[in-house]
């Protein structure tokens, strides 16, 4: 089997994204099947994606472009099977705030949380939370940073 591994990107992630995708790289080389690494953030990414003959992908992305369904839409435009979820489920998980609605939505418990923007009141927040407070964004992947 040809496995297009796709690693690095543009994310604020890109130095997880590196070393997950030669992990994951290297296990598919152990198993005996034919495995291509391919940077997203080099300009020839789609080409050799579109070239390469590939059977599968195994998106290795972190963060945006590689999470929120971007790269799993131009996987389904190019008719390459890759695993991990889709497009919708993968925007939809990497938006925290959209993510909350929908789960609550069905009637799961969510921890309380506040969509912040510049003209939020800090300390009307801090009173409605309390502390201490995790502040993230609302559409990154994991909490680099923090």
């Amino acid at each position: 089997m040809k496995v297009a591994v796709l690693y690095g990107g543009n994310s604020a992630e890109r130095d997880v994204s590196l070393k997950s995708g030669a992990a994951v790289f290297e296990a598919i080389q152990a198993l005996g099947h034919e495995a291509t690494l391919i940077d997203t953030a080099d300009k020839d990414a789609l080409a050799k994606l579109q070239s390469g003959g590939f059977d599968k992908a195994f998106p290795a992305l972190h963060g945006r472009g590689g999470e929120d369904g971007v790269i799993q839409g131009v996987l389904d435009f190019l008719e390459i099977p890759y695993c991990g979820s889709g497009v919708l489920a993968s925007a939809l998980a990497m938006d925290k705030f959209k993510s909350k609605q929908v789960l609550m939505t069905a009637g799961v418990k969510v921890a309380e949380f506040e969509l912040l923007n510049s003209n939020s009141d800090w300390k009307a927040i801090v009173d409605r939370l309390g502390l201490p407070l995790m502040v993230k964004p609302a559409r990154e992947g994991s909490s680099v940073g923090i």
